[in-house]
């Protein structure tokens, strides 16, 4: 078997240059109402995923909208830059 690159076993961490998302889901909870009942309600997750490093990085979603997503994608942008 031959060796690795290099860029492959020096640790650094992942730039998401170049990213792949999907949405997944949804998952029914339970949320707590403040009269003392219950309501389930449904939630989703958006997984961006490094094309180079495969790094991961996941977020809940509240809805299934454009608005949430786009809400969602401005967030990641604010975490990890352009």
């Amino acid at each position: 078997m031959s060796k690795l690159p290099e860029e492959r076993i020096t640790p650094e961490q992942p730039l998401f240059s170049a990213v792949g998302v999907d949405m997944f889901g949804p998952w029914e909870i339970i949320t707590w109402r403040t009269r003392g009942g219950s309501a389930n309600s449904k939630i989703w997750a958006a997984i961006f995923t490094c094309i180079f490093s495969r790094a991961v990085y996941i977020e809940i979603v509240e809805e299934m909208t454009s608005s949430s997503f786009i809400n969602e994608l401005k967030r990641f942008i604010a975490i990890r830059g352009n």
